[in-house]
């Protein structure tokens, strides 16, 4: 059945019509994208609250990466540190005061086995200053002071 302006004789129940068919039109975008308005402008009033929380969000989720990066690199000290403390107690027990026999390279088993912990000491050494040098702050965090002239 055709709908014609014989039922609708007052101009104003047309614009009412017309108005409530955007109003749907408009819950029914918000409703299957999720979001109230396209623009900022359709905010209103609260554009500038929407503006600040993004603001707010971006800085938590920075810091947030901050920490999770100086998270994994406190986990490399401390097996670095964990695994130093084992060679000391290894070296201390693969030392045997009373073994005086000569190895073919010149030195005993005891002397041997101090090497290879002092060696692996020296690379968990630079394992942890290298993890401590690059426990600076991500740059887009750092805020260099001010300079005076």
């Amino acid at each position: 059945m055709a709908v014609n302006t014989v039922f609708f004789k007052n101009s104003s129940l047309i614009d009412q019509l017309t108005q409530m068919r955007s109003t749907f039109d408009d819950l029914q975008r918000q409703l299957s994208t999720q979001k109230n308005s396209t623009t900022y402008a359709g905010l209103g009033l609260n554009r500038s609250l929407d503006l600040s929380l993004k603001q707010r969000m971006g800085e938590v989720e920075s810091y947030q990466s901050t920490i999770d990066f100086v998270d994994l690199r406190m986990n490399v000290l401390d097996q670095t540190i964990a695994r130093m403390d084992e060679i000391r107690s290894e070296a201390r027990t693969a030392i045997d005061p009373n073994n005086f026999v000569q190895q073919a390279d010149g030195g005993t088993n005891s002397q041997t086995s101090a090497k290879v912990s002092l060696v692996e000491c020296s690379g968990c050494s630079t394992a942890m200053s290298a993890a401590v040098s690059s426990m600076a702050a991500p740059r887009s965090i750092v805020r260099p002071w001010p300079t005076t002239t």
